[in-house]
């Protein structure tokens, strides 16, 4: 991965955080699965290695996790 590939990809990981906070945020939990769907639909070419696609898959998940606990504990402390 060239260094452009790697920004592109923080720029992605960074949108896709924001997207599912603020679906979170909205009670919209479809738009969620459509982000993380989209995404995969982009990517559908790379998946015919199957290392890669779990490694992707991996940190799809991990990410959106993460972005939804982060969510939930800013609701959490905000009702407070």
């Amino acid at each position: 991965m060239n260094q452009q590939e790697f920004s592109t990809a923080r720029l992605i990981g960074l949108l896709e955080h924001i997207f599912v906070f603020l679906f979170v945020l909205l009670n919209q939990y479809a738009a969620i699965g459509f982000i993380l769907a989209a995404k995969g639909v982009l990517r559908f070419q790379d998946f015919k290695s199957r290392t890669f696609a779990e490694y992707v898959l991996i940190g799809t998940l991990l990410s959106a996790l993460l972005a939804m606990t982060v969510t939930f504990f800013i609701q959490a402390i905000s009702t407070l």
